[in-house]
């Protein structure tokens, strides 16, 4: 049955990745705003039970973006 899983390719991983990045940026930002003074392991525990949901959020913007011409390129590492 493990054989059944389709691999990512290297791409679709950094684009996942990109895409997690921009949900968890935008939604940390609302978070903060409603918890003040919320701790990190509250920040954790919250962001783990929306992960999926604002990571597909962020799939679609991230594919709106590049309907639109944008592009996120990571810089080369120092």
């Amino acid at each position: 049955m493990a054989e059944d899983k389709k691999t990512r390719t290297p791409d679709q991983i950094a684009r996942r990745k990109a895409a997690r990045q921009l949900a968890f940026a935008n939604w940390v930002q609302a978070w903060r705003a409603e918890n003040p003074k919320a701790t990190k392991a509250d920040r954790k525990e919250a962001w783990n039970k929306v992960r999926r949901e604002q990571t597909r959020m962020g799939l679609k913007s991230l594919k709106a973006l590049e309907k639109k011409g944008y592009g996120l390129t990571m810089p080369a590492q120092a």
